[in-house]
Parts: structure tokens; sequence; C-alpha cells
């Protein structure tokens, strides 16, 4: 029998929640995925999920296998890592709440915005973490991982959209419990470094995305290409109306270092595929909504022109509906 409160359950088991799966498991924390129902029912009974793991984002390394215990379904829930997409993941929460302890903690990896506030109910009074990671990874075909590019991780304790003084509002007690999920989390070589701001900390990642995830989407090509490339000229256009964004929003540390950190990134995750492209390669939804889509909703709070995260909605709408990509 696992222990609840020292075993995380992870929610999605996509590229980033398989590679935090193995990069837990490494360090010796007990791991089992929650698989969606429909992949649940196709897998065989108490079987693990195997995964080969290859690292391509530095000095090449074969492969390692990885076995990744797979969740009964009436198991208790006492720490939950959410890794599904941002469209899915109030839909894929709402089973498993009740299966949740009074004193459980949910850990969010999913990109965008405009939906915690709807997690957090869903929560109840458990403690809500976002996690944002500069990390690339990707399956290049099923069980076949592929770390594309090592980032950095940060977290912060979500408290509301409508809080913008989080510093003062974090008590002793959670700024405690903070520091208590940084540990648990933490592994040799990729330490989750804590934040206070988590309205700050998501949009500084929003911003990255928004700049990075639609344009390969759209253009049908790895995250480096976006570097130099018929995307190029786009791509600093998004990066100078992001910033604009961010300064209107009082982020100006954000805006000014937004084009340096889009720039890193695509360069640190030149071969990775984003997961806008990917969706759209396989003829899924994208998370667009929660990405640009929420830039269009902010400007138009704040009175700032976003015609170029508008064109960005545009045409992947166009690509959801059916231009997909071969």
């Amino acid at each position: 029998m696992h222990s609840p409160q020292k075993t995380w359950h992870i929610l999605g088991a996509g590229a980033i929640g398989s590679l935090w799966a193995i990069r837990l498991q490494q360090a010796g924390v007990a791991v089992r995925l929650i698989l969606s129902p429909r992949r649940h029912n196709k897998h065989p009974a108490d079987e693990p999920v195997i995964v080969h793991f290859s690292d391509h984002s530095g000095r090449q390394k074969p492969a390692t296998q990885h076995r990744l215990a797979v969740a009964s379904p009436d198991e208790s829930i006492h720490n939950l890592l959410l890794a599904t997409k941002a469209n899915a993941a109030l839909s894929a929460l709402e089973p498993h709440v009740n299966r949740m302890r009074a004193d459980a903690q949910l850990v969010s990896l999913s990109n965008g915005m405009g939906y915690h506030d709807a997690i957090q109910q869903q929560l109840g009074r458990r403690p809500l973490y976002m996690v944002t990671t500069t990390d690339g990874a990707y399956f290049a075909a099923p069980g076949q991982l592929i770390l594309a590019g090592r980032g950095h991780s940060k977290i912060a304790r979500y408290i509301g959209s409508k809080n913008t003084t989080e510093q003062a509002l974090l008590s002793g007690k959670e700024r405690y419990q903070l520091r208590q999920v940084v540990r648990e989390l933490s592994v040799p070589g990729h330490r989750l470094a804590p934040r206070i701001d988590a309205r700050r900390l998501l949009l500084d990642k929003l911003s990255i995305n928004a700049c990075i995830n639609g344009l390969t989407a759209i253009h049908n090509c790895r995250n480096g290409a976006l570097a130099n490339g018929p995307a190029t000229p786009r791509l600093y256009r998004l990066i100078t109306e992001c910033q604009e964004l961010l300064e209107a929003a009082g982020q100006r540390t954000l805006a000014s270092s937004l084009r340096p950190k889009v720039l890193s990134v695509i360069h640190a995750t030149a071969d990775n595929i984003s997961s806008s492209c990917s969706d759209i390669r396989a003829g899924r939804a994208t998370e667009i909504k929660h990405i640009n889509g929420f830039l269009l909703r902010l400007g138009q709070e704040l009175g700032v022109s976003t015609a170029e995260n508008a064109a960005i909605v545009k045409d992947i709408k166009a690509l959801e509906k059916g231009a997909r990509h071969p």
C-alpha cells in the first residue's frame, strides 16, 4: 500500500506530466499516474506505464526505461500534480476532487490563465499552487519521451485573480506550506524557485508562451525556427505588443525582460515541438483560449490594442476547424 501523505498523484500523463513523474521517481518519491478514463480503460489492469526517456537537451545519452505506477479509481489523494492542458483542467480535475483529502494540496503545471479561480472553487479550502516551467519535452512516438530543453521552474501559492497584494496576504503558515511543497517537489538538478506573486508568475510564463506557441502551430515548425525564418517578423511584433500589455498591467520589469526571455526559451528549446503545434498536428483543440485569448481580454480591460494576438487566435481557430497540418 502506498502512503497518501508521501505519494504524488499526477493527473495528466502527457509530456510534462511524464517528465515530472520520472524526475520525482528518480529522486525516490512515490508517484502514481491518474490516466484519463479513455486511456485507463485501454490500459492493462495493475500494469505500469512504460516510458523510454531520452535527454537531447545537452549531451545525448541512451534512453532509459521507466515504469510509472497507475493509480486505481478509488485511491485517496493527498498530493496532486495537475499536468493537463489548460482547456481540459477543470473537467479532468472534477471527477477526482471527492477523492482528495480535506488537507490535500494541488500543484498545477497547466499553461495559460483565466481558469484558476474555477479550480480554487472546486478545491474549497485546499491550497492551490501554480508552477511555471521553461522545460521543453515531447513524445517523439508513443512511450518515447524526449527532453528537448532544460529550463527553470517557479512556484507560487494562488490566492485569487482579484488580489493584487498577494505578498501581504500570505500568512506565516501559508509561507511555511509553500516552502514544504518546494522541498517535496525539488529534485537534484531541478529545484523549484518559490515566488510570492502568483499573478506575476503566471503573466511571465503566459506572455512567453503567447509569443511562441501559436506561431509554431501556424508555421508548423519547431521552436528554433522562429528565431530566423518566415515567422521571425511576426514574432517580434508579438513581443512588442505583449510588452505594451505588460506595461499597461503595471508589470514593467516583465515587459522589459520579455524579449530576451522569449529568445532564450526559443534557443533552449530549439528542437522542441510546442504543445500548440503538437495539438494542431494531432487534430486536437489547443490552449489558445487561455494564452493569447487571455491577452485579448486583458487588452480590452486595459484599453490596449491586441491586433497581433487577435490574429494568432484567428489563425489557430481556423486550423482547429479543419485546415490542419498533414
